[in-house]
């Protein structure tokens, strides 16, 4: 298929790029004409200036996808516009990959094509580093170029590209406006969290800084390192973050070349440039409408919405990513709440093309970065498990069960002589106090709660393929973890080797996995002094683990930690109960299965 491309751009440079396309109907009645077009990295739709469409919706090398629009053309000349992304590998965002830039379309003839590249200086996004950088517009930014209009434009070179393109997987996303309230001038806070597509109109003669946040921090002190600020009560008055930049000389007209996300907009004028309009279209994925009495719910049905677009995102504001942890209890919310499970399909099909030719699976993918984090790989033999408990064995799990098989393959080779696994990489389990970098603590990778999930995942496999060699497996890896791990006189499973740490995680992970003597932790845990506790995150398998056991005082107990967030002046979900980054993070849409009437298969996963 031919592509076009612009002339004269390095690959190693980034650039966003706009495609022109002139062409004229005759005359006669208007007509709807369906087009498809595609785009490396992405892009923006205009057609005589007004917007139609962006797309193509979010994939990976292995699966890109073309996008549908419908033109409403009446007799004469027209110009249709496409604001293309191009971005290299060491810009963000993370989570869009790229393979080579360019745009194509079909649907239309006797197109004539030109290009110019937009005028925009970049700079690093901050302290939301996985999004696409800041803009600079400067003051001889051409007003009317996504209207075709103007000088600049040049032809443009076509190259063949083989890649296959795949029809939409998911519907349209949403695209609905909303309107902020005025705190002050010159700054905005919106009712909800909102995921938007910003579009600006200024005029006069100046300069203008646009800044985006979640929240307003108590003090002007901020770890640079872990990106984190003392929120308080999220009514604080010092703002972080690197601003969107415009030189205004007349009237500037600009929409956001990215979604921006959180609840505060900053927008500060110089003296001779007014803000003639902001406009902000909302974008999700077109969830059903979901409405509650409990407060507690609506936070985690918004945090669910801003974290479902065209992949699950961890977090709408910082990252952008489908990290596999995240997407396997975002997509258990979905199951709970719609019928609708093309996105937890999609999400499944789009992780599984992160697999690595040793058989791992990359932490989160689509994604520019190479991070391995094997907790989450069991996690995704869980997440396979839901979906064929739902579906049964279905043409999408006969296409992944290969991926499994071989990711079940590599886990093997991560045994030691002992039949324990420390398979290295980033050992993150669970953000924990006390714990260095989300690691439980052991010599050498080696621990406890990791072994565990990977029991679970194992069982997980085992259900939907009944292989024996993997139940031999599964019953030898209990086994080593009970005479290893356990404690005789705590009554508890230990993290680590030599028995001197003790968490949540260990206790929980053996009781869903049916360690064998798993009752006696409960006895443990009764007398416990001190075990590192759960957060937000893993909260789900404790008390997922508290439910199997009856125990709903300690089930009421974890609840309550999620329910003094509702006075923290928030609306959605945060990352971790104290101290968060991010105050909008996906993980913590699991609550929504313990706090709402499921469907009854759910309640069983």
């Amino acid at each position: 298929m031919r592509w076009l491309a612009p002339q004269n751009i390095p690959p190693s440079r980034s650039e966003v790029v706009v495609f022109r396309g002139r062409f004229a109907v005759a005359a006669g009645e208007p007509v709807c004409q369906m087009v498809e077009f595609s785009a490396d990295e992405r892009c923006q739709l205009f057609l005589d200036g007004t917007f139609v469409a962006d797309g193509p919706e979010r994939g990976a090398p292995g699966r890109w996808y073309f996008q549908r629009a419908a033109l409403e053309l009446s007799p004469g000349k027209h110009v249709l516009c496409a604001r293309v992304l191009c971005f290299n590998s060491q810009e963000r965002a993370y989570g869009q990959t790229t393979v080579c830039h360019g745009f194509v379309l079909r649907g239309l003839k006797e197109v004539i094509w030109d290009a110019q590249v937009e005028p925009l200086d970049f700079a690093e996004p901050f302290p939301d580093w996985g999004s696409y950088p800041r803009v600079r517009v400067t003051a001889d930014y051409p007003t009317g170029i996504l209207r075709g209009e103007g000088d600049g434009w040049e032809a443009v070179a076509t190259f063949e590209d083989d890649r296959a393109l795949f029809p939409p997987d998911l519907p349209q996303m949403t695209r609905e406006a909303v309107v902020p309230e005025v705190l002050r001038p010159g700054l905005y806070r919106f009712k909800e969290y909102v995921l938007a597509w910003p579009v600006y109109h200024f005029c006069g003669t100046g300069h203008v800084r646009i800044r985006w946040s979640e929240t307003p921090y108590e003090r002007p002190d901020f770890n640079l390192t872990y990106l984190k600020g003392d929120k308080g009560c999220r009514n604080g008055s010092f703002f972080v973050g690197n601003y969107d930049e415009f030189e205004v000389r007349g009237t500037l007209d600009f929409p956001c070349i990215w979604l921006r996300a959180g609840r505060y907009v900053e927008i500060e004028c110089t003296e001779g440039t007014v803000k003639t309009s902001a406009e902000y279209f909302r974008t999700s994925y077109p969830l059903p409408e979901f409405q509650a009495d409990n407060r507690l719910v609506r936070m985690a049905f918004a945090s669910l919405r801003n974290c479902c677009w065209e992949t699950f995102f961890d977090c709408p504001y910082y990252e952008q990513l489908m990290y596999v942890g995240d997407s396997r209890l975002e997509a258990l919310a979905i199951y709970a709440l719609t019928g609708d499970h093309r996105l937890p399909e999609k999400a499944l099909r789009l992780l599984a093309l992160g697999q690595q030719t040793d058989g791992r699976l990359l932490s989160q993918y689509p994604s520019k970065g190479i991070q391995v984090i094997p907790s989450f790989m069991p996690v995704f033999l869980l997440m396979l498990n839901d979906y064929c408990r739902l579906h049964g064995h279905n043409a999408l799990v006969a296409e992944l069960l290969p991926v499994a098989a071989r990711l079940v393959a590599w886990f093997r080779t991560t045994l030691r002589d002992d039949g324990l696994s420390a398979p290295g990489g980033w050992g993150f389990l669970d953000w924990c106090d006390g714990w260095t970098e989300g690691v439980p603590p052991g010599e050498q990778g080696l621990n406890c709660p990791l072994n565990l999930m990977w029991v679970l995942g194992l069982q997980a496999y085992e259900e939907c393929v009944s292989d024996t060699s993997v139940r031999s497996l599964i019953d030898g890896m209990l086994m080593r973890i009970h005479e290893v791990f356990f404690d005789d006189t705590r009554q508890l499973l230990a993290d680590d080797i030599a028995h001197r740490y003790f968490s949540e995680h260990a206790q929980v992970l053996a009781i869903l996995a049916e360690l064998p003597g798993w009752e006696q932790l409960v006895c443990g845990m009764e007398h416990a002094q001190h075990l590192t506790e759960c957060s937000l995150y893993f909260s789900f398998y404790y008390l997922q683990a508290m439910r199997k056991i009856g125990r709903k005082d300690w089930f009421e107990q974890r609840l309550d930690r999620f329910r003094v967030l509702v006075d923290k002046g928030l609306v959605t979900l945060p990352e971790e109960f104290d101290n968060p980054r991010s105050d909008c993070h996906g993980w913590g849409a699991h609550i929504l299965l313990f706090l709402t009437d499921s469907q009854q298969s759910i309640q069983s996963i």
